[in-house]
């Protein structure tokens, strides 16, 4: 029988090591599409509020991002973004 110390008793599956793991491809089906540059919402508008006007977009907001609200409520309630 073999001491505790002695590992001669294990046996090393060459398939599990991590030489053998490193060397596999990464799969590139894990991500997805990227969007049609057409769909991409990349550009910035800056809009500058009152502390009082702010604090009624965000009571109007309540727990929706207050960018998002605006800018639903842009294309909702007007023809601006048809």
């Amino acid at each position: 029988m073999p001491s505790k110390n002695n590992l001669s008793s294990f046996k090393v599956n060459s398939k599990n090591t991590l030489l053998n793991i490193a060397k596999q491809p990464i799969p590139t089906t894990a991500w997805r599409k990227p969007k049609p540059v057409t769909e991409k919402q990349s550009e910035l508008i800056g809009l500058r509020f009152t502390l009082s006007e702010l604090e009624q977009i965000k009571a109007k907001a309540w727990l929706i991002p207050v960018a998002t609200f605006i800018k639903n409520e842009l294309q909702t309630k007007t023809d601006i973004l048809d």
